[in-house]
């Protein structure tokens, strides 16, 4: 009943602000519905991914309502598979693409000004899901993708539950977001989640399983270039073969000597006009203004990628090759790119919601919940600060509460939980 609801909900912004407004206050129902359920539950694998698969085939119908971006998507994967060019080579408006432009997907796509952005393993599920377009039409298309998506992000619920049991797989598996932004949406964050899934397999088989998947990660959002050099610690040098194939079967089909010029103009449109829900890069922005005006979006952009380069920095430092290690390597890069992004879309924390049950930081719980607040200023704008303050003002006061308590006080309950699924045979009995 809740899905269906979100799914009636989820309207585009022109139908009005109270259809954003319900959608928002139903996915806050039921996230915080599922947090108090799953304190108490005990969930069976077989229950786990049965509940999953019901819930994202209800959201499997909706249309790119929530966000455009699938138009887009699809416009790739279209111009791929029939223009056979690379989408880096030309904007979407380019007049080479002419043919092409009278389809919905064009007339419907946002920035049809600027080169793609979407790196190579989304580009191929693109390219995939658009392989019977002319046959069966933009929407079973646009279906098919989403298919794909759900299919990949389930290697990671399974990674998910065999490393912290049933139970606490669900926190993600059955969360309202993770199931309206990939099976609703289909954002590419499903790469993410499987390749992080894949990465938490290391070591139950001799296949470089982390490598593959961080590689995937990566080449669906970049920033899990930072976890490689923690994969091909554990899978040697197979690991770096494998990856870096997997890296080259990806990138020729869509190669361009002029992608990263292109890329890097496009990503122009991210600095100082698109800033979502993304508190820390806002306040920075604020207080640089005074000094360099209009540049500030592109300064606070450069410092917050300066301090998530040191993050990555240290998450390679603390990795000592054991299971925690990775889990640390894993939240330090996951949660440091999150927090300093420029923009925060809700769909951009669903790999931090993944991490969840390993970590179980409350405000980790409570921000991605709160994060499809962040819809409600694209029809009501003068919600904005509202929307900052309850999403990361609860996010700040929960954080406080659960941090680490000074020896011989306790430590937190998320230290505990955190080292407790260090102990993977003991996650596993326990699901």
């Amino acid at each position: 009943m809740l899905v269906l609801s979100l799914v009636m909900t989820a309207r585009i912004p022109e139908a009005g602000a109270g259809w954003r407004v319900a959608f928002v206050a139903i996915h806050l129902v039921g996230s915080a519905g599922l947090f108090v359920y799953l304190r108490r539950a005990t969930v069976s694998v077989r229950r786990l991914i049965g509940v999953a698969v019901v819930l994202r085939l209800l959201a499997l119908p909706m249309l790119p309502t929530l966000s455009d971006d699938g138009y887009r998507y699809l416009w790739d994967g279209l111009v791929a598979q029939e223009a056979q060019v690379s989408p880096y080579d030309y904007r979407p408006s380019d007049p080479v693409l002419a043919p092409w432009q009278s389809e919905t997907v064009f007339e419907a796509m946002n920035s049809p000004a600027y080169y793609s952005v979407y790196p190579p393993a989304s580009q191929a599920v693109f390219r995939l899901s658009t392989l019977g377009y002319r046959t069966v039409g933009w929407e079973a298309s646009w279906w098919m993708l989403k298919l794909l998506l759900v299919l990949t992000e389930g290697v990671g619920i399974v990674a998910l539950a065999r490393r912290v049991g049933a139970t606490r797989a669900a926190y993600y598996a059955w969360s309202p977001l993770a199931v309206v932004e990939i099976a609703g949406q289909g954002h590419t964050e499903a790469l993410v989640v499987a390749g992080l899934g894949a990465a938490l397999w290391a070591g139950a088989t001799r296949m470089p399983w982390a490598s593959v998947g961080v590689m995937v990660a990566a080449l669906a959002k970049l920033y899990p270039f930072a976890l490689l050099p923690m994969a091909w610690r554990r899978d040697g040098v197979w690991g770096f073969v494998a990856s870096a194939a997997l890296a080259v079967l990806l990138s020729a089909p869509v190669w361009s000597p002029d992608a990263g010029s292109h890329v890097r103009e496009s990503l122009g449109l991210f600095l100082g006009t698109l800033d979502a829900f993304a508190a820390p890069y806002r306040a920075l922005k604020a207080l640089l203004y005074p000094l360099v005006g209009e540049a500030a979006g592109r300064w606070a952009s450069g410092a917050l990628t300066a301090v998530f380069a040191s993050t990555a920095g240290v998450a390679l430092l603390v990795d000592d090759g054991t299971r925690r290690g990775m889990l640390l390597s894993l939240a330090l890069v996951v949660v440091g790119f999150t927090l300093t992004a420029a923009t925060l879309h809700p769909w951009y924390w669903l790999p931090l919601l993944f991490l969840y049950p390993l970590l179980e930081n409350r405000w980790i719980w409570w921000i991605c919940a709160t994060s499809t607040l962040g819809y409600i200023p694209y029809v009501l704008p003068g919600a904005d600060l509202l929307v900052l303050t309850v999403g990361w003002g609860g996010a700040a006061v929960l954080a406080w509460k659960d941090r680490p308590q000074p020896a011989g006080h306790g430590a937190s309950s998320a230290s505990s939980e955190a080292a407790v699924v260090a102990d993977a045979s003991t996650q596993r009995a326990s699901g």
